[in-house]
């Protein structure tokens, strides 16, 4: 476990190290930090000169501030002050420590409540965003209370902008936020905003992003999410709008690559896939593949939702029957270094081809074999490439053992072989369930025999 101390404390030493040793300031911040770092202690929560310039140091300065002028209901440099406050703490994490442990959190909180000039709240909001990216502990029950006010009301688009950015951030490695603004019923405000055809493009794509936050499972400190059931929610409600958004985006390629990344996250079940291609998400997928050829970050994204989309049977035929395998297989020659577009390309053509021989066998015509032996050549060294590059070729031959023949002509035995010898136990059991689907010699080690050489039966 990572050993951390308190500003206090670093600021305590140095004061030691400056009154009781003689030590020049310099000298006894760079003694504190030796000490502290030879003890284990992690000290990017530090801001390692705060004690030489505390009254003059602008976060505080910035606070002091802000603290005046709510006493005083004054809005005189305000807006200055909340500025300062947002630039310290977009510098780095300890700023934004330091600031939440002075209060900047309420301190925000007070002047959105206090002061509703459209200037002052906006800088508020953009510094919210600012103290808590990276730090979203400080969410409370009255934050997420204006946080809903604040998409209710009709509040200017850029309050509405940043507050969708504070949520967002709100949301990013912690699962009881998303618990709580999930709770707060924020996807029918969000619903509303979608339909309403005077929404932004800008608008719209905060939107997305949030809902794609909202189903993330990435916090380590708790043992269960609920992001499959906000995905399954959020997609009950919105996936058909959310799909014909694509056509009323087309120009915004930025939106569109979220909107794309959004839908990917939300098709969690086998009857959403379904909903995504008949609302016409799969001709958008085929179209922009076609028009874009040179957007690497919109073909990625199309890829990815394909991979998802064939998830459902039905869709994956409709998929290669619309020429889905052709678009995939160009786009993996044309971005052959990429290595987001080669990971996104084998995983499509895994799935396409699980339990379909005619699928297996259509792929190999179009020459899948030598787009995905080329990828992993190209990216030997990466050990995510390597394994779906296995499962890619296992799913396309193991009930069609004929097109073994297509890869085996291409050196696939001997790539497989040295991503064995590369990665070892990491890589072994899809590497040789490759070679074995392929008819090539392999031994498998055979885990657990059954044998019980004490002739004792342990019944208990």
């Amino acid at each position: 476990m990572v050993k951390i101390i308190q500003q206090e404390t670093f600021d305590t030493v140095v004061r030691e190290n400056i009154e009781e040793f003689g030590l020049s300031a310099e000298e006894a911040i760079e003694d504190a930090e030796k000490q502290f770092i030879a003890q284990g202690i992690d000290l990017s929560n530090i801001i390692k000169d705060l004690y030489l310039r505390k009254d003059e140091d602008p976060l505080l300065v910035a606070l002091e501030r802000i603290k005046d002028n709510i006493g005083t209901s004054s809005t005189d440099g305000l807006e200055e002050a909340v500025e300062n406050l947002k630039n310290e703490c977009r510098k780095d994490i300890a700023r934004k420590i330091l600031a939440g442990k002075k209060g900047a959190y309420n301190l925000l909180l007070n002047v959105l409540t206090k002061f509703k000039e459209d200037k002052i709240q906006v800088a508020s909001l953009a510094a919210l965003v600012a103290l808590m990216t990276g730090y979203p502990d400080l969410l409370d029950a009255e934050g997420l209370d204006l946080m809903i006010n604040k998409l209710e009301d009709s509040s200017s688009e850029q309050q509405q902008i940043l507050t969708l950015q504070w949520a967002v951030e709100c949301c990013k490695k912690h699962e009881n936020n998303r618990q709580s603004i999930f709770k707060k019923d924020i996807t029918t405000i969000l619903k509303r905003k979608i339909e309403d055809s005077s929404s932004s493009r800008d608008l719209l794509y905060h939107i997305c992003c949030l809902f794609r936050h909202l189903v993330l499972d990435d916090d380590v400190r708790v043992e269960f999410s609920q992001a499959h059931e906000h995905a399954r929610t959020i997609s009950s409600d919105n996936l058909s709008h959310l799909t014909k958004l694509l056509f009323k985006l087309r120009e915004d390629n930025a939106a569109v690559c979220e909107l794309l990344q959004t839908l990917t996250s939300l098709i969690v079940r086998n009857e959403f896939c379904q909903e995504v291609a008949d609302c016409g998400g799969l001709t958008f997928i085929m179209d922009a593949m076609t028009e874009f050829p040179n957007d690497e970050k919109l073909n990625w994204q199309c890829l990815r939702l394909l991979k998802g989309l064939a998830g459902n049977d039905e869709v994956k035929l409709k998929i290669m029957q619309s020429g889905g395998g052709a678009l995939i297989i160009s786009c993996m020659d044309r971005f052959k270094n990429s290595i987001n577009i080669s990971r996104a390309g084998l995983a499509v053509i895994t799935a396409l081809c699980l339990r379909s021989p005619q699928n297996s066998q259509l792929m190999c015509e179009l020459e899948a074999p030598s787009v995905i032996v080329q990828a992993m050549k190209i990216h030997s060294a990466d050990s995510k490439i390597q394994k779906s590059g296995c499962c890619a070729v296992r799913n396309v031959v193991s009930r069609c053992r004929e097109l073994s023949k297509h890869f085996l002509e291409l050196g696939i035995e001997e790539i497989i072989n040295d991503v064995m010898k590369r990665f070892k136990s990491e890589l072994e059991f899809d590497a040789k369930s490759a070679l074995r689907d392929l008819g090539c010699n392999v031994v498998f080690k055979e885990e657990w025999k059954g044998e019980n050489k004490s002739g004792v039966i342990d019944c208990n």
